[in-house]
């Protein structure tokens, strides 16, 4: 009786099996560099059995959802030679890839061919450049300028020639968020503008966002520029020293612990000082008037980085950056060797950024990312005119000081639900406290003591707390068409004031079987914070200031189409554009900097309108690769108290820009 259902075995261990193979398996992992254990953010992973793929994260983490059985895992990344991994899936995997770096890709490729084709992807108005395809870039006196690159892509320029500011689609430098590292840099420049403040050796890659913009960003109305910095190598120590026309650098990197916790330190200094003092000094006499001119200008920054990997699912990372600049100017001169007139000139800006981040993977399909910093802008003017002779004296002294200095704390979570679906949401919080502007002023005459004048006007630091909450879900519904929508919730308080908007972003892709893809996006931002700038955007003196109850935040929409096709491996696309914004500021008219009054009462506020097209071909592979770009673009602005209310171009308006940008390799080693 008790053998009486074995004939029903067999049945069951073949439904038992169905069903085991039938399920679906999570493979999740991390892709690192061989060589120095970092992690490889945007690196591709490819299931060739299923075809199912996906791309990995900040901290080198993908997650597939595959059928199990066996599979074929293919990763790749830019200037990476491609890994291929079988496993045999039973139940859900973590593995660990490492990529080994390729000597080719180093001096051939502009745009790695590993990057995916823009007619597969949601995105535009994005690019990502890597460290090599930077540097290899001609560059302006020898210095690898992250920001100089950028100005060669459609639809951004510079301040002035020879610059390092951005101005996106007609925007001013304000209305771009720089970040180093998830972190805001309010003045990312050297050398007032002609040089940006970021080490080459230190940026490990960089991300553009013109429009489209992911629900995690907020707070600017133009463009979102990401640098992430190199974290450090866990396997060897590597050192490297260099001299140039403009400045001397050192990098140091290596294990503390290998495996484990490493360390990642660069320097540079500016050598103008050292090598161009001619330059900066002058000496003349003409007739009876003698003058003697001296300059001194210094630029250093500094980054560090610790990394350490707690465990196989949590890293620690500590970092720190300063840039500073110090320019001093004296001028002496005499009409009769007797009355003796002297102009001193100062000024000084620097950044300094210090954070800690903690990634963890927690399971299969959601990961976090921590992040904890603190930010500073400082800047500070000095101006004296001493006039001296054998019976009198007077004197004019002015000093300026400013700055901005934030707390903040981002958090990030990504859900992937499935290989086609993932859900991003997360917060974030900002203290900003600003440092509005104080002013020294001094005159004494020895002839008229009782006019004599020495007062200080403090302004008092006025603090804003700023906060936002996002969610986001990127879903590619098929082949053909795909989508990301979310939408970012702030909110600003400043005194009694708080502002509160709703900005939400939406990006559709649609892809015709001959392989053109046709997209749209639609993304509204607010920036609550402004810049007070003078016409030179390069300039030092330019004031980060915020909104308040008298001047209210900038806001504003972008609404930008493309077309993306890949004909023989040249990619091609065209995308126009149209934007409109709310509220920028302005000096009033007869109102500079050197006004010692309430900044609120210097500006006022207008509109603005900037629409175009921009035109990119580009060539990833074979011996010759590189870019033409071209921009066909108006910029306007409007202001009630200015112009008699009449719509002007905007200083940044520029009807045509080329740009062309190309490498070619001679042989194996050239």
């Amino acid at each position: 009786m008790k053998y009486k259902y074995i004939f029903l075995t067999p049945l069951l261990l073949f439904i038992a099996s169905s069903s085991h193979f039938a399920q679906t398996i999570k493979v999740s992992g991390i892709i690192k560099d061989a060589e120095t254990k970092a992690p490889l953010s945007n690196a591709t992973v490819l299931a060739i059995t299923s075809q199912e793929g996906g791309v990995s994260d900040e901290a080198g983490h993908f997650n597939l959802t595959l059928n199990g059985a066996e599979e074929t895992i293919e990763c790749s990344y830019v200037g990476y030679e491609s890994l291929r991994l079988s496993l045999s899936l039973t139940r859900d995997t973590t593995i660990q890839v490492y990529l080994q770096a390729s000597v080719k890709l180093q001096t051939v490729e502009v745009v790695a061919s590993e990057t995916p084709r823009p007619e597969d992807v949601t995105e535009l108005s994005t690019i990502q450049l890597s460290a090599k395809q930077i540097n290899q870039v001609p560059t302006f006196f020898g210095e690898e300028d992250v920001l100089k690159v950028l100005q060669l892509l459609p639809g951004v320029q510079s301040g002035g020639e020879g610059q390092s500011g951005l101005h996106v689609r007609g925007g001013s430098p304000d209305q771009n968020l720089i970040l180093l590292d998830g972190i805001p840099i309010y003045n990312p420049s050297h050398l007032f503008g002609f040089f940006s403040a970021f080490n080459g050796d230190a940026v490990k890659d960089v991300s553009l966002i013109m429009g489209g913009f992911p629900a995690q960003y907020a707070g600017r109305l133009s463009s979102i520029v990401d640098i992430n910095t190199i974290k450090g190598n866990l396997e060897k120590w590597d050192a490297a020293a260099s001299v140039g026309l403009v400045s001397g650098k050192l990098m140091l990197q290596g294990p503390i612990i290998k495996d484990k916790i490493s360390i990642f330190l660069t320097a540079r200094r500016s050598l103008i000082d050292v090598w161009q003092q001619d330059l900066l000094t002058q000496n003349y006499q003409r007739n009876s008037f003698s003058s003697n001119t001296t300059a001194d200008y210094v630029f250093t920054d500094y980054n560090a980085t610790v990394f350490h990997q707690l465990t196989p699912k949590d890293e620690l990372i500590l970092r720190a950056f300063q840039g500073r600049d110090d320019y001093a100017q004296e001028e002496v001169s005499s009409t009769d060797n007797i009355n003796v007139n002297t102009q001193d000139l100062g000024t000084s800006w620097e950044n300094f950024t210090a954070s800690i981040a903690w990634n963890r993977t927690w399971n299969s399909q959601l990961n976090s990312q921590l992040l904890l910093y603190s930010s500073q802008y400082n800047y500070g003017q000095e101006r004296l005119n001493l006039r001296e002779s054998s019976r009198s004296s007077t004197r004019n002294y002015f000093e300026y000081r400013g700055g901005i200095e934030d707390l903040g704390l981002k958090w990030k979570l990504d859900y992937q639900l499935s290989d086609q679906h993932q859900l991003n949401y997360g917060l974030q919080l900002t203290q900003h406290q600003f440092f509005a502007g104080d002013y020294q002023v001094e005159f004494m005459d020895s002839d008229f003591p009782q006019n004599d004048i020495d007062s200080t006007f403090l302004t008092p630091p006025l603090k804003a707390l700023e906060a936002g909450l996002f969610v986001e879900d990127e879903w590619i519904i098929s082949p053909q068409l795909s989508m990301r929508g979310g939408v970012h919730l702030a909110g600003y308080q400043v005194e009694s004031k708080t502002y509160v908007s709703l900005q939400p972003r939406l990006s559709i892709r649609t892809k015709r079987l001959q392989g053109t893809a046709y997209k749209l996006s639609f993304a509204a931002m607010q920036q609550h914070l402004h810049l007070l700038a003078t016409d030179n955007g390069g300039f030092p003196a330019d004031l980060w200031l915020p909104a308040t109850e008298q001047v209210r935040p900038q806001r504003g929409w972008v609404i930008s189409a493309q077309i993306a096709r890949t004909i023989k491996g040249l990619e091609l696309t065209v995308e126009p554009y149209y934007r409109v914004i709310k509220n920028p500021i302005a000096y009033g008219e007869g109102k500079s900097i050197l006004n010692p009054e309430d900044w609120q009462d210097k500006v006022v506020q207008g509109q603005g309108k900037m629409y175009g097209a921009e035109f990119l071909l580009r060539k990833k592979a074979g011996k010759l690769t590189g870019w033409i770009s071209y921009t066909l673009g108006w910029s306007r602005r409007q202001f009630d108290a200015l112009n008699n209310g009449n719509w002007y171009p905007y200083t940044y308006d520029r009807r045509h820009n080329l740009s062309v940008v190309g490498n070619y390799q001679l042989g194996k080693h050239w």
